[in-house]
This record gives C-alpha cells, structure tokens and sequence, in this order.
C-alpha cells in the first residue's frame, strides 16, 4: 500500500533522523577525547621524565662519568697514596726477584807458590853473586901467588926437551953435509915431532893442573860462604813458605768471610722479597676494598637519582674494565693507565647524570 502521510508528518520524521545521527556524532566524538585522555592520563603516570633539566624526557638510561665522580670522592686521595705505593712495592718486588749467585771462592795456591820461589832466588841470586865474587879474588890471588913456580915447571919441561930437538934441527939443516939419507932425514923429523908433542903434553898437564890447584883453592876459600848460602836458601825457603801458607789461610779467611756475607745477603733478600710480597698483597687488598667502597657509595648515591628520575639504567662511562679488577697481571707498570682501567661507553638518547652524581659526592 501507498503511504500517504501529510507533509506535516513527513518533516517531522526527517527532523527526527537528523537529532539521532546528531546525538551519534556527539557520542563518538566523545568517546575519543575519553580514549585520548585516557592515554595522555597513562603516559603522565607511568613515562619516565628527567626532573634534573626540568624538562620531560623519554630516556630510561643515563650514563655517568665514572672518572670524574671517582675523583670527586673524599677518599680519591687515599685512594692515589695506594696505587702509588702499590706501583713501589711492585718495581720493589721485581728487583728483589732478580736472582743472585753467591759462588763460593777459590784460592789459587800458585800466586803464593811463585811468590815463595821468586823472593827465594833473588836472595840466592844475591849471596852467589857474592860467593862468585869472593870465589874469582881468590883464584886470583892463588894465581898470582904461584905463577912464577908454575912458569918455572913449565921453563924446567921446555929444557929437557930443547937440546934434543936443537940437535935434530940442526942436523936437518946441515942433511947434505951430512950426507944423511932421506929415510934418516924421515926418522929425524918424525923424532923432532914426538919429542915436541912429548913437551907440549907434559906442558898442557902442567897448565891443567895448575889451573886445577886454582879452582880447588877458590873452591875451598869460599866453601864455607856455600854452606852458609845453602842454609840460608833453606831458612829462607821455610821461612817464606810459612809466610805464603800465612797469606793464604789469611786470604782464605777473607774468602770465606766474603762467603758468609753473600749467604747472609741472600738470607736477608730472601726475608726482604716475603716482606716486599705480604705488603703488596696487603696495599692490593686495601685497595681493592677502597675502591669497592667506593664505587658501592657511587653506586648507591647514582641509585637514589635513578629512583627520583626513574631511569631503569645507569651506565658509567667510561666503564671500568675488567682487566683493571685483576690484581695480579703480567704487565703491572700498565696495569693502572687510564686507557687500561676504562673503556668508553658509547649511548644514543641517553641522559648524561655526571653533575647530579657530583654534587651527590661532594656533599659528604
């Protein structure tokens, strides 16, 4: 069926539609600035905002400067005095490990040996110089004293045989006159040669003996000198050898006084390598445990401004190294440089909490 409503009616339906879509319009809008405040209301309670600037800030990590906060420390001072006599003690410690020998010494008996047979000759050089000298005045005289006797035996020699060979020469001179054969002439000269070789030998005995009786008496002028240089070389000999085994044992002694020494240094050394040791270990522990105080103080000091500004992090940066918590490494000179004790800590949107934390320190 046609609907014939009026036109009266008919505007009031459509005056109706248009108050509905209207109140739907209203409702939804509505319903969005709720969600959105909702939202906003969300974000303020529960975001994170940095109080230290005074304006907001997403960031849920800081990052603190450890060097500067660990210097503004009161306890930084005490601190450097450890590391200072911990650096010591260890180059103390080093030179203390660097081994030494205490060899014991060895006493040469030659030097003694020698010294006793030199200073004996130069006295036996000396008294035999002079017994040669005594020894050649005496021949000397005894020479001159029997010359003359000597040269007589030898004149009385020479004439005993000078009248046989004259008339042996003279016959050979005169052989035509003569008229001597040639083998008489051969039985003369062969008579004139044994006669001369007769005389020159019972003259060469005579001279020998002569210079025999010489050396005999200088011998004996000067046997008494020889005995008493031989004595003497004797004495002399014991005498010098007792002052050498002197000199030695004194030398052995020193020698030996020098060794104990050395034994008592290292015995000392070695006392003084412990002490060196159990006082690094004692700087090393007190050092630690200053810088674990320390930093629980930082840390406990960095805690309470990451609660006030709700950060969720806090990074020290630059960042302690782990190779800087070991307390015994093989390269200790560099164990305590900046570049070995901190490594950088690099961040992005990350709030920088170093001045708060400062003023934290110094405070105490």
């Amino acid at each position: 069926m046609a609907d014939r409503r009026s036109p009266e009616q008919s505007g009031e339906t459509g005056k109706d539609s248009r108050k509905k879509r209207t109140i739907i319009c209203v409702g939804a809008i509505s319903a969005v600035l709720l969600m959105l405040l909702g939202i906003w209301v969300f974000r303020s309670i529960l975001t994170p905002s940095s109080r230290s600037s005074g304006v907001k800030s997403i960031a849920e990590i800081a990052l603190v400067d450890a060097g500067k906060v660990m210097e503004a420390h009161p306890d930084y001072e005490e601190l450097c005095l450890l590391k200072q006599q911990e650096l010591r003690l260890r180059i103390e410690m080093k030179e203390a490990l660097t081994p030494v020998r205490a060899e014991a010494p060895t006493v040469s008996e030659t030097p003694f040996q020698d010294s006793v047979w030199q200073k004996n000759a130069q006295n036996i050089i000396g008294t035999a110089a002079e017994i040669m000298r005594q020894k050649k005045k005496a021949a000397e005289e005894y020479r001159a004293a029997t010359e003359a006797e000597y040269l007589a035996k030898r004149d009385a020699i020479d004439a005993e045989y000078l009248n046989a060979i004259l008339n042996i020469q003279l016959k050979l001179q005169n052989q035509d006159n003569l008229r001597l054969t040639e083998e008489a002439v051969n039985e003369l000269i062969a008579r004139r040669e044994v006669l001369q070789q007769e005389r020159g030998a019972r003259q060469m005995e005579l001279a020998e003996t002569w210079e025999s009786e010489i050396t005999a008496y200088a011998e004996e002028a000067v046997q008494g000198s020889k005995e008493a240089l031989q004595q003497e070389a004797r004495d002399s000999k014991t005498a010098l050898e007792l002052d050498a085994a002197k000199k030695q044992a004194e030398a052995q002694a020193r020698d030996a006084a020098a060794m104990e020494q050395a034994v008592q240094q290292s015995v000392e050394r070695q006392q003084n390598r412990l002490r060196i040791f159990r006082n690094l270990q004692d700087t090393i522990k007190e050092r630690i445990e200053l810088e674990s105080h320390m930093m629980n103080d930082i840390a406990g000091k960095a805690a309470k401004l990451a609660i006030l500004h709700h950060y969720t992090l806090v990074l020290s940066n630059p960042a302690p190294s782990l190779r800087s918590r070991i307390p015994w490494r093989q390269d200790e000179e560099d164990k305590n440089t900046e570049e070995n004790t901190y490594l950088p800590v690099v961040g992005t949107e990350t709030a920088d909490m170093t001045e708060e934390l400062l003023a934290e320190v110094k405070q105490r």
